[in-house]
């Protein structure tokens, strides 16, 4: 059992540690703090929708299918992450070595591992389930065991999807150890599951009535399906010692189930990675002369593409950018309505400016992209070696962000081809466009890679850690959204519209000169300091 507690103490202290860095006079109150903003604002408005969802529950007496739903989407989410995370946990951790080499048990390593997994998500569905039940007791007041058993409740809600999760996870490796294009395949996958989710939320008025309208219905299929949320809501109705049994049965059985068959198969399915990797990396090499940039380039090429967790992170904004591309380009009225629910005149006023949403649309959707916020925490422990080379940091600086802009220029100039070919575009509007296309992934590249610069994660035992779970990624999204919601609040401000483009893109023009300047004076001393 210490072993068991050391290891996860071990694993927790390293990993698990979301804001992990150092600065000098930072103490853990500013820490904290931070990271109950930040949770607020994300459960603030997770609880709008709860809330809007339990007032129209409420009126038919049904408020507590607002507690089924809120605890069915973190079990979906959990389920859906789960499966491409389990298998950096599980498997592509980067300390199997070490762990196998020290004597300690196969179960016990197991164990520590999904212990770990649970406990981040647990940690992540408490985001949406605690809004939840706040509104409830706000609503009904409940009785004392409401109290007791949701704490349970929240407790339990990870378990079967993780194990679920990991099992599926589990498969898809043992599969896909045969398989050169096992990164691909798992990369199309998971973004075609969460673009479904996404476009469920944007058609979020007409779900929200439908459940109002088949809220018995939907309940009764959801808890006869899902057994843990029919049982915790039959025990907040009327408590009864045998179902509450039989819910902390149904969670704990799978699980020692699930680490009895793990522990026959899991070494020998991280042997097989290694010696695929090792077959793989057999071949013939090659050498070829290029020049420093190109190579550092490649270099950045090479990592982002061998991270399934890094392209789904970075990618989702632009993928995005080409299905609304599309979808205005069809049907302009239909896609604007569905995602803004507006009414005809606004409509009708939307269609008049239509090149000047298409630029609000790259704004806000290149901004949400951000490559080099986990472009320096990426490399990890070869990033001494990066330093060590003779070459000029700007150089390693500046591929960083060539490749950054390589990646998301294209596609969006791409998708202002589709666009220009389907409208009759202005000049100015044309121009405009055009040089946001390359304004905007610049200023996004420089930014994310400052903040990266300022809070590294350099010790990570998955890609996972760095990408989804480090201060620099959260930091550099949440900023790039509010700057582009500033741009485009900027419209409606009462004055000519091209008056607006223009002073933005001048503004944009200055705070790129700000940020390579950055770059040359803090960027190059914080790239010096960074040790692992």
């Amino acid at each position: 059992m210490m072993k068991m507690v050391s290891l996860l103490k071990a694993m927790m202290s390293q990993d698990m540690n979301l804001f992990k860095y150092k600065v000098k006079g930072s103490n853990n109150i500013k820490k904290v703090i931070l990271i109950l903003l930040l949770s607020i604002v994300f459960m603030s408005a997770i609880g709008s929708y709860y809330f809007m969802l339990a007032k129209m529950l409420r009126k038919i007496e049904l408020t507590f299918i607002m507690l089924t739903i809120a605890l069915l989407i973190p079990s979906i989410f959990t389920l859906i992450e789960g499966i491409y995370k389990s298998q950096g946990i599980l498997f592509d951790a980067k300390d199997n070595d070490l762990l196998f080499s020290l004597p300690i048990k196969k179960r016990t390593i197991i164990t520590a591992r999904l212990i770990k997994m649970y406990i981040f998500q647990f940690i992540y569905n408490l985001i949406f389930i605690l809004p939840a039940l706040v509104i409830y007791i706000y609503l009904e007041s409940p009785a004392f065991n409401f109290y007791f058993l949701s704490l349970i409740m929240m407790a339990l809600v990870p378990i079967i999807p993780t194990i679920i999760a990991c099992f599926i996870g589990a498969l898809i490796k043992n599969v896909s150890i045969k398989f050169k294009a096992k990164k691909t395949v798992q990369i199309i996958l998971t973004f075609a599951l969460f673009l479904g989710i996404y476009f469920l939320s944007l058609n979020s008025n007409n779900w929200l009535n439908a459940i109002v309208k088949n809220a018995t219905s939907i309940n009764d299929v959801i808890t006869k399906i899902y057994y843990p949320i029919g049982a915790y809501i039959n025990l907040i109705q009327n408590f009864d010692l045998l179902i509450f049994m039989k819910l902390l049965l149904i969670n704990f059985i799978p699980l020692i189930i699930f680490i009895l068959i793990l522990n026959k198969s899991y070494f020998k399915t991280i042997s097989r990675t290694k010696e695929s990797s090792l077959v793989n990396n057999n071949t013939k090499l090659k050498f070829r002369k290029k020049s420093i940039i190109k190579a550092l380039v490649l270099k950045e090429a090479k990592k982002y593409f061998s991270s399934p967790v890094y392209i789904f992170n970075t990618m989702f904004g632009l993928l995005l950018m080409i299905i609304f591309t599309i979808a205005i380009c069809v049907n302009f009225k239909g896609t604007m309505s569905i995602m803004l629910n507006l009414s005809n005149k606004d409509l009708v006023f939307l269609v008049s400016i239509v090149p000047k949403v298409y630029y609000c649309i790259i704004i806000l959707l290149t901004f949400m992209t951000s490559i080099t916020s986990s472009s320096i925490s990426i490399e990890g422990k070869s990033f001494n070696i990066s330093k060590s080379l003779p070459i000029s940091i700007e150089k390693s600086i500046a591929a960083k962000i060539i490749f950054s802009c390589l990646i998301m220029i294209p596609i969006i100039l791409i998708c202002n081809l589709i666009f220009i070919i389907n409208f009759k575009v202005k000049i100015l509007d044309f121009l405009a466009i055009f040089l946001i296309s390359f304004i905007a992934p610049f200023i996004s590249s420089c930014l994310g890679l400052i903040i990266n610069l300022k809070y590294p994660k350099m010790n990570f035992t998955s890609d996972t850690e760095v990408v989804k779970q480090s201060m620099s990624s959260i930091i550099s999204v949440l900023l790039g959204i509010l700057m582009a919601m500033a741009l485009i609040g900027m419209f409606f401000i009462k004055i000519n519209l091209n008056y607006v483009v223009w002073i933005q893109l001048l503004l944009l023009i200055l705070v790129s000169f700000v940020l390579i300047v950055i770059l040359k004076k803090y960027g190059i001393k914080k790239y010096r300091e960074i040790e692992i």
